[in-house]
């Protein structure tokens, strides 16, 4: 920014060495032009200042934003993922290792084929693993 307003007043300094006065037309256009440079460089000085504000404004946000998500999410913010593969139609299937654990019983189905990978429900897994082959017979 400096180098901006130096070359400006050395446009400045150049016009008035010149002895170029607001007498003639050229002289008017002239100050014109290096008043309006003036005015463009302490525009650009308010900008650059201002997105320097945003800028740490920002880094204060992500950081509050960073310990607000420790907080809600607990540290550690990865997913521990089981893979299995699909015993109807081979497609690899993810889900949570938290599902392995459950009370209650749950049940991952196979996006691409729709059946059932793997139930915590022990019986109703055996059931349906045995309906499955019973459908894959009568086809």
């Amino acid at each position: 920014m400096a180098e901006l307003k130096e070359k400006i007043a050395y446009l400045h300094g150049l016009a008035d060495g010149a002895g170029i006065n607001d007498a003639s037309r050229e002289g008017q256009l002239m100050h014109e032009i290096i008043g309006a440079l003036e005015s463009i460089a302490g525009a650009v000085e308010t900008v650059r200042d201002e997105q320097a504000e945003l800028s740490r404004y920002t880094e204060y946000i992500d950081l509050d934003l960073g310990e607000l998500e420790e907080k809600v999410y607990g540290e550690d913010d990865t997913l521990d993922l089981v893979e299995l593969e699909c015993p109807h139609c081979g497609q690899t299937v993810y889900f949570e290792e938290d599902v392995l654990d459950a009370d209650e019983p749950m049940e991952v189905t196979c996006p691409e084929c729709g059946g059932i990978v793997f139930c915590s429900d022990r019986d109703e897994a055996d059931s349906a693993s045995d309906a499955a082959e019973k459908e894959e017979d009568l086809s």
